[in-house]
């Protein structure tokens, strides 16, 4: 029986892991400067990736000039998810390859079955807080808004 030889994975490629440490020939995707003679490969990906920009406008999915001599800095995947680039599709309002996207919630509004309105008071700000019976919610959830998730390590394959 012939054994394959190991094929080394595309370089840039993100990959994640269930351990602390990066695998070999990976780093681990933290938003680093690395030096560009060093990291000579992944920073001929990052020039011919169209997700190459300017250090000072640099979104947390994208590679950075660095100091535009020396360095370059590589994607931050740290404590984010993943999302498909839109690339046409017409379902992201600012598709933009490597764009960071805080916590949100589509706007929306909640019906009440009550009608009768206990009156509105103000609540600071020049927001006003409107009350109708039978209406009152309370509050609920945590300090962010999640999906189901597992936590794994995001990687850079630098060679």
């Amino acid at each position: 029986m012939q054994l394959k030889k190991r094929v080394i994975g595309a370089v840039g490629r993100i990959e994640e892991y269930a351990a602390a440490i990066p695998p070999r020939n990976t780093i681990k995707a933290n938003g680093a400067e690395l030096s560009r003679a060093l990291f000579w490969r992944l920073f001929k990906h990052a020039q011919e990736s169209g997700n190459l920009v300017a250090q000072g406008s640099k979104q947390r999915g994208q590679y950075g000039t660095g100091d535009g001599i020396s360095t370059f800095t590589i994607p931050d995947r740290r404590g984010v998810v993943g999302r498909g680039f839109d690339d046409g599709a017409g379902l992201d309002s600012v598709p933009t390859l490597g764009r960071y996207q805080a916590d949100d919630i589509k706007a929306h509004n909640h019906a009440s079955s009550a009608a009768a309105s206990l009156g509105s008071r103000p609540v600071g700000g020049g927001v006003w807080e409107s009350a109708t019976a039978g209406s009152m919610t309370g509050t609920t959830g945590g300090s962010e808004t999640t999906m189901k998730n597992i936590t794994l390590l995001y990687c850079i394959r630098y060679q």
